[in-house]
């Protein structure tokens, strides 16, 4: 494709009403730097999900004119991620309605640079097994208030095994350990944790991320969510670089690994289930 058909389908005309409370102006301003990059050009390519954004009331089909050509990827991924994190939270059914998985937007991130110094971290994600057609159901209101006690529930694990919160969205979670071992058992403790009706997926990865003041991002991001793409409610699964990372874990037990495709990923995964020893 070639630049000049690439910013003609990423013209659009971002609508300032407001929509259900929310405040749609001060989103667009986010989102009108969202449209020159790759994430807006993927709706832009896709009439179906363009259609969803006008219907949510994110952008009309007009023409947004004389966008920068220099807009960095890293700072609009970041102010889209931020925004939708708010409105989901306020009306989760928003991320079914754009067709959003969370986990994929947590773990989305401008490429580094190979020569970026690097850290030695358990990445873990978590998501609700359900949530979607449970929030159609019952509706934003019960949805919204089921998500701050789970993200009550989640901080307070989280943080009493000495992990960090790295960012959330919808019922999506993506955390970070310093001790493989306490990611561990953090993770296992997060899949016991029951959210209304719903059980929590988990799934944890280990390795070498760059850290920048607000994010964790590299190859151990990716895999670490889609690990978690695998689990079932109720259910811890890791990498086998996890397992051995962290050792003998006092209470928990791992099932023996089994190879497994994961959603992007070239290479196959040796993943285990983690759980209380005895469950």
């Amino acid at each position: 494709m070639s630049r000049k058909d690439k910013k003609r389908r990423r013209q659009v005309v971002v609508d300032g009403k407001k929509s259900d409370g929310i405040n749609v102006k001060d989103f667009a301003l986010e989102i009108k730097q969202l449209v020159a990059t790759r994430i807006a050009e993927k709706y832009a390519e896709d009439p179906a999900k363009f259609s969803r954004l006008v219907e949510v009331g994110l952008i009309d089909d007009a023409t947004l004119r004389n966008l920068p050509e220099d807009l960095d990827f890293g700072g609009a991924l970041k102010q889209f991620r931020d925004r939708l994190a708010a409105m989901a939270a306020e009306e989760p059914s928003v991320l079914g309605k754009l067709e959003v998985r969370p986990l994929d937007v947590l773990s989305e991130a401008d490429p580094v640079e190979t020569s970026s110094p690097r850290s030695q971290l358990a990445v873990v994600f978590s998501d609700l097994e359900g949530f979607t057609t449970f929030t159609s159901s019952k509706g934003d209101l019960e949805a919204s208030a089921m998500l701050r006690d789970h993200y009550d529930a989640v901080g307070s694990i989280v943080r009493g095994r000495g992990g960090s919160v790295v960012k959330t969205i919808g019922d999506g979670h993506m955390l970070s350990f310093g001790q493989s071992e306490a990611a561990v058992l953090a993770a296992v403790e997060l899949a016991e944790v029951v959210a209304g009706p719903l059980r929590v997926r988990v799934g944890g990865h280990n390795g070498n991320v760059v850290k920048t003041p607000d994010d964790i991002v590299g190859h151990v991001v990716n895999i670490a969510a889609r690990v978690t793409d695998m689990a079932s409610g109720g259910e811890t699964l890791v990498t086998t670089e996890l397992r051995y990372a962290a050792g003998s874990v006092r209470g928990v037990e791992f099932d023996p690994p089994v190879v497994t495709e994961l959603r992007g990923i070239d290479d196959p995964f040796e993943l285990c289930r983690a759980h209380y020893r005895g469950a």
